[in-house]
């Protein structure tokens, strides 16, 4: 989505946080303590698509351009090439 320009809305759990940062290149819906919370969750993902449909236009164009240059910096094909070639000389 980020590469598409288009507003992310992500979970905060399992490593979400390793690619999106709430506020500033995604929206982020918070994950109940309880698993078994599924009211709770569907509230939470409502609340954060409903903030990201609502957003100001110039807040949503600043954040998919810095959604957009973390794209760029850290998940293109050169920097894969890279990261896979700094972890081969390791090896």
């Amino acid at each position: 989505m980020m590469a598409r320009r288009l507003p992310v809305v992500a979970s905060d759990g399992h490593c979400v946080s390793d690619m999106f940062t709430s506020g500033v290149n995604a929206v982020t819906a918070h994950i109940p303590d309880d698993p078994l919370d599924d009211d709770g969750y569907a509230a939470s993902l409502a609340t954060a698509i409903d903030d990201a449909l609502s957003m100001p236009v110039a807040r949503r164009r600043a954040m998919l351009g810095a959604a957009t240059r973390r794209v760029l910096t850290d998940y293109s094909p050169q920097s894969f090439a890279a990261g896979y070639s700094a972890l081969f000389d390791v090896l």
